[in-house]
């Protein structure tokens, strides 16, 4: 069972040791190696967007109330009432459902609460966890487009997923 919350300066040192894990950075956009205290200025930073009214991101927590990673809706547009998912977990606690259970959380959210029409999600194919999440909730492939990140050395295709409210499940 996961609960989300949303993101607070006091969850950063439980992210810290989860950011550092090059597992995490090898599929995100995230960098590697990990700052020290890098996850003070990242928290800080969802929070002043969230503020701004851009994003939402939540920490995912266990039953225990440990976090184990972050979901979240960025580039908010308000006028096409889009966002796009994201999401990251520790590596500890990948391959036991908890990044579907979150992003299925977030997405009530996003057109519950929020009130949006659609969603996007960006993952790179080889990814091949998160194509499942995302698959298995409802979103269909929309296009393929470079990400160009500084920590690698030439860009990687990515592919964009949509999911509709109308085609929501739930």
């Amino acid at each position: 069972m996961i609960t989300l919350a949303l993101v607070a300066p006091g969850h950063a040192p439980a992210l810290q040791p989860l950011l550092e894990h090059p597992g995490v950075a090898e599929m995100t956009p995230l960098p590697h190696p990990y700052p020290p205290d890098g996850a003070r200025d990242y928290v800080a930073g969802l929070i002043a967007a969230r503020e701004a009214g851009t994003r939402r991101d939540w920490v995912i927590l266990d039953g225990t109330g440990t976090p184990m990673g972050v979901v979240l809706i960025k580039d908010i547009d308000r006028t096409r009432q889009e966002g796009e998912l994201g999401y990251w977990l520790g590596v500890p606690y990948w391959g036991r459902g908890h990044a579907t259970a979150a992003a299925r959380a977030a997405i009530a959210l996003g057109f519950g609460e929020l009130g949006l029409t659609s969603l996007v999600a960006n993952t790179l194919p080889e990814n091949g966890a998160s194509v499942r999440v995302l698959t298995k909730l409802g979103f269909t492939p929309l296009r393929e487009e470079p990400w160009v990140l500084p920590k690698w050395d030439a860009p990687r295709m990515g592919v964009v997923l949509r999911l509709m409210r109308e085609q929501w499940a739930g």
